[in-house]
């Protein structure tokens, strides 16, 4: 039966047309996008977890730039270990001439004044950004160091910073020291401290040089009157400060190495947050190439029906002319 007042051809062309349009929008907007889920209204679930990961990821590239600081700060001070350990070696080995018979011991002193400035610049000059981990120029500078390392997420605490810590609380008057120079006490300082001449049971104590506000200690120095056994001694302690450089430096280059895996994981983590993103959020740009066309095809289909539809009116009222 066909009814002038209702045309339900029309209305179930209107219908396709509608349901066309909202399929044909969001295949448009996939392919400007590139993305299936684009908005919470898409997938609420699917969009919250990509959002939190793509806010993790961003907070991960600072966290590589934070290690990138420490592995600079720690590369400065590392590469300023090694810089005095070779002046040490240098300063034991003009010692142990000045120990043989005959040796002008006062021409050999200038050079150990020389040798001794050498370190003193060698450990101030070891900073980066402020940071220097060879020099204490002031009360409480030592303690723990800390170097960003991580992001994690979990269910309990949400997300947290995780950190690669580096120690360098010094025990005064010890050999437990981590700096250089102490231009503070002196006493956290390798070469401005006393400890290790007391450690070798000497009577003497032996610096290489006082720090700046200390002055207790006796600085290593010849002359032609300094006795053979004073030289003995000042050749072991120099040789018990050099050894423990040169463990500050391996504690320091073993941190290094730890930062460097560290930052290639965060790389490597990061690449999989994106490609998990992907994977929830990014369209399949050739089903949705191959949808948007089908979609198109069904709209002039639809809007043709729809015309058909509206021209039957006109055909009964022709029947009556």
């Amino acid at each position: 039966m066909y009814s002038l007042h209702t045309n339900t051809a029309a209305i179930g062309a209107q219908r396709m047309l509608r349901s066309n349009e909202v399929d044909l929008s969001r295949a448009q907007s996939q392919t400007s996008s590139g993305l299936r889920i684009s908005t919470s209204a898409d997938n609420a679930a699917y969009w919250s977890i990509a959002t939190t990961i793509k806010s993790d990821n961003k907070a991960l590239h600072a966290v590589q730039d934070g290690l990138g600081f420490g592995a600079a700060v720690i590369d400065t001070a590392e590469i300023g270990f090694s810089e005095v350990i070779d002046v040490m070696g240098i300063i034991k080995q003009k010692l142990v001439a000045a120990r043989e018979p005959g040796v002008d011991r006062d021409k050999v002193n200038a050079e150990l004044t020389e040798l001794r400035a050498q370190v003193r610049s060698i450990a101030e000059a070891s900073s980066f950004a402020g940071e220097n981990w060879l020099h204490m120029t002031q009360a409480g500078q030592g303690g723990p160091q800390e170097v960003i390392a991580s992001l994690t997420r979990s269910l309990d605490i949400g997300a947290a910073v995780r950190t690669i810590d580096y120690d360098m609380t010094s025990v005064p008057d010890t050999e437990q020291v981590f700096y250089i120079v102490d231009d503070v006490t002196g006493d956290n300082g390798i070469v401005t401290n006393s400890a290790f001449a007391d450690s070798l049971g000497l009577t003497t104590d032996w610096v290489l040089f006082n720090g700046q506000n200390s002055s207790g200690y006796t600085e290593i120095e010849i002359s032609n009157d300094t006795a053979d056994s004073d030289i003995e001694e000042m050749i072991s302690v120099v040789d018990a400060m050099t050894q423990k450089m040169i463990g500050r430096a391996a504690t320091l280059g073993a941190l290094q190495q730890r930062i460097d895996l560290q930052k290639e994981f965060n790389h490597d983590i990061g690449q999989a947050m994106e490609r998990g993103v992907g994977k929830l959020v990014d369209a399949d740009m050739n089903a949705v190439s191959a949808r948007l066309r089908a979609l198109q095809s069904q709209q002039e289909l639809g809007q043709s029906s729809l015309s058909i539809a509206n021209e039957q009116p006109q055909n009964i009222l022709r029947l009556y002319s």
